[in-house]
């Protein structure tokens, strides 16, 4: 089937605005090629994406086989107000290329707080709730899976219903401020293990900072257990 010529005119220097509450309608196929372009790029289906069009330049469509395609200008690709570019092509040659200004929502599941958490808390599974929302914004930050978050700990107090964020949570500590632990002082092949405390949260690995028992001192070193800390003096 052959599709007619359809010329998009606009005046004032070849760009139409709308005004607030005001759509702007484009033909179908551009429509169908960014719904395709937001889904894929962004892993959610089709019919959570709502498209509200805002301006576009001229654009031409040819009348006979031709191919849209959809690039954003600053990746990565991200719901929200942006300018997005279509290009139209016939036969790998490209015949027009015009921005489009538009504002992308999504209407997906999403992980909230079912009560209120404190700050320092365990993430348990029957405080946890999964809403579907429409998101503007922050897509990249919030968890779309309960099984991402239980388990960690709240950075900070978490109101009810709030929608959980990376920012919010981090993982358990392996040990926390105040433990004691074995501090082995190693200068070449000799090592020494003297009693200590913490200074402050760690994971296995992690560079911490120590307070040998017997001197007082301050030392800084590597948590190998949650038990043990390895300084290497100099």
């Amino acid at each position: 089937m052959r599709l007619r010529p359809v010329l998009l005119v606009f005046s004032f220097l070849s760009l139409v605005y709308t005004m607030p509450g005001q759509r702007l309608h484009l033909p179908s196929l551009i429509r169908e090629e960014l719904v395709n372009f937001f889904s894929e790029n962004l892993s959610v289906p089709e019919s959570s994406i709502t498209l509200e069009y805002r301006h576009i330049q001229e654009l031409t469509l040819p009348d006979d086989d031709f191919e849209i395609s959809v690039e954003v200008q600053r990746p990565p690709v991200r719901p929200g107000y942006q300018t997005v570019w279509i290009s139209v092509s016939q036969n790998e040659l490209l015949i027009s290329k015009v921005p489009l200004v538009l504002d992308v929502t999504i209407r997906i599941p999403v992980v909230q707080s079912r009560v209120r958490i404190r700050r320092g808390e365990l993430i348990r599974e029957d405080e946890l709730i999964l809403s579907e929302v429409s998101l503007h914004d922050q897509f990249d930050r919030i968890f779309r899976s309960p099984d991402l978050v239980i388990g960690k700990v709240a950075r900070q107090m978490i109101p009810k219903g709030k929608i959980l964020a990376g920012s919010m949570l981090k993982d358990p500590a392996d040990a926390d401020k105040g433990d004691k632990v074995n501090i082995s002082l190693v200068t070449g092949s000799l090592t020494i293990t003297t009693p200590g405390v913490l200074r402050h949260e760690a994971a296995v690995g992690d560079e911490i900072e120590v307070t040998c028992l017997k001197t007082g001192k301050k030392l800084a070193g590597i948590l190998i257990t949650p038990d043990n800390v390895i300084v290497k003096m100099r």
